[in-house]
């Protein structure tokens, strides 16, 4: 299910969509420093590994492509959308956030709190735990498939 009236995220520059999203999600929460950030990306990396395997040859993810996968997620919730319409008007010169210092798998997961969740399994392994809610099924399925994508090691 669509919602009507949420912004459109998909012509976003690369460096555009990081922005949007890190302020986004520092709407919510404070962001993680520089060291949390990299334990997330070091979790997310090791998660996507022992995932199940996708096709041969997946499409390669950029930063862009999964700022911009997670905005359009997030645009399906009204109150959600309503905040990347708020935060979409901040003019880059008036806030503080450089997107090139951001990890794009933090923001990712952070953004995604309430619906996906980084933990450890019992043989010391993290894995990705996604908490499914069906209207947005669609688009949460896609935004774990770059997610994962974009962290695995090539084969």
């Amino acid at each position: 299910m669509t919602n009507p009236t949420a912004p459109t995220t998909d012509n976003l520059s690369d460096h555009d969509a990081i922005r949007l999203l890190a302020l986004v999600v520092d709407h919510t929460r404070p962001l993680p420093d520089t060291t949390q950030q990299k334990k997330i990306d070091t979790r997310l990396r090791e998660a996507a590994n022992h995932a199940p395997p996708t096709p041969a040859h997946p499409t390669p993810v950029s930063p862009g492509d999964l700022a911009r996968a997670t905005l359009h997620h997030l645009t399906q919730t009204p109150d959600t959308a309503a905040v990347i319409t708020t935060a979409a008007a901040i003019p880059p010169s008036r806030d503080r956030l450089d997107p090139t210092t951001f990890s794009i798998g933090a923001l990712t997961l952070l953004a995604l709190q309430t619906e996906v969740t980084l933990t450890r399994t019992e043989d010391g392994q993290w894995q990705l735990s996604i908490h499914k809610l069906p209207m947005r099924d669609t688009t949460l399925a896609n935004l774990i498939t770059k997610l994962i994508n974009f962290y695995r090691t090539p084969r």
